[in-house]
């Protein structure tokens, strides 16, 4: 497959996000029906795009009232809280990542229940022999394009066993499936340029869209093969932005994602002053009407300005053989 043919791949499959978020997130409520009680922790162990899902769900179902502990563990030790109040979700698109693996395995006996969201492998073995709920992933995708599955399949099985107001977790779904649904805006041609020619990119958000921001740094380093930063505002404000006093780069990109809660209008103006005076600032406006969707249409906006920016600079937004080099020198060891 060719580069622009990889073009065509990824950009087929983040322009159908909406049909993954509704599809999966159905599939997980029927899913949680097999799940007795309502539990007042949760652990989602996930890593890379499967840790976002846990991640993104946490912040929502937390925005939507839900009072229980929740945390995305990217790691191979669980939490210790672990108990029988706790809901387990072990989440990977393939089923076999090892760190995963590992988190489920060491708190299977603490926890109360178990869900798993996946395409399959070990992960959806290890539910189907402990009587756990499987999500059954559509199979086929490359990993980092099945982010809204799995946010789908994650608030679906998860949300209604913590104590959400289910008619309000679907019309956030809803909303995020009509917001997804907006297709490919003109202005993606002109960022994917900004990007492929700059030298040194910062991509900021501030609250809840702090972690859009986190998701577009790992988005433009899989495709667009971009080494960036994020920041996530407040707590980026005590901190980094003193190194641009000093001017980093003569070829210095800053994108700002508007929205978030409470005082992030007024932190992101402040931010995008002090940015403008050592590089060039875009600003990408919030969609959507709630968190849900304005976080998961930046997702996948990152999504198709970095497979863009990846063809520009001749590169294969699909291609990461470096990924196999580490788990083979990691797994050697």
């Amino acid at each position: 497959m060719g580069i622009k043919e990889s073009l065509e791949r990824m950009l087929g499959i983040y322009l159908r996000a909406h049909d993954l978020l509704w599809r999966h997130y159905r599939v997980g409520v029927e899913a949680s029906t097999g799940i007795e009680g309502v539990y007042g922790k949760a652990c989602f162990c996930g890593m890379g795009s499967s840790w976002f899902a846990g991640k993104i769900a946490s912040i929502i179902l937390e925005l939507l009232g839900v009072k229980a502990i929740m945390e995305a563990r990217n790691h191979w030790k669980p939490p210790s809280w672990i108990d029988a109040g706790s809901l387990l979700v072990g989440v990977s698109y393939s089923g076999t990542t090892w760190e995963t693996l590992e988190c489920v395995k060491n708190a299977l006996n603490s926890a109360g229940a178990l869900a798993v969201v996946s395409s399959g492998g070990q992960l959806a073995s290890i539910a189907k022999e402990r009587g756990g709920a499987w999500v059954e992933l559509e199979h086929g995708l490359p990993q980092r394009t099945s982010l809204p599955a799995m946010v789908g399949g994650v608030l679906g099985v998860a949300g209604l066993k913590l104590g959400v107001d289910p008619v309000a977790l679907d019309d956030w779904v809803s909303d995020a499936y009509s917001t997804l649904a907006k297709g490919d805006p003109s202005w993606t041609d002109e960022l994917a340029g900004l990007m492929a020619s700059s030298d040194f990119i910062v991509v900021a958000g501030c609250g809840y869209m702090g972690i859009a921001a986190s998701r577009w740094r790992t988005e433009l380093a899989e495709n667009g093969k971009l080494a960036v930063k994020s920041e996530w505002y407040p707590e980026s404000g005590h901190n980094d932005l003193v190194a641009y006093q000093v001017k980093p780069s003569s070829k210095a990109l800053f994108i700002i994602l508007k929205g978030g809660e409470g005082a992030c209008g007024e932190i992101m103006e402040a931010v995008a002053e002090i940015y403008s005076s050592v590089g060039r600032v875009y600003t990408i406006e919030s969609e959507g009407s709630t968190p849900l969707a304005s976080i998961l249409r930046s997702a996948q906006l990152a999504g198709i300005v970095s497979a863009k920016a990846a063809v520009l600079r001749g590169v294969d937004p699909l291609s990461t053989p470096i990924l196999e080099k580490y788990r083979s020198l990691r797994s050697s060891r």
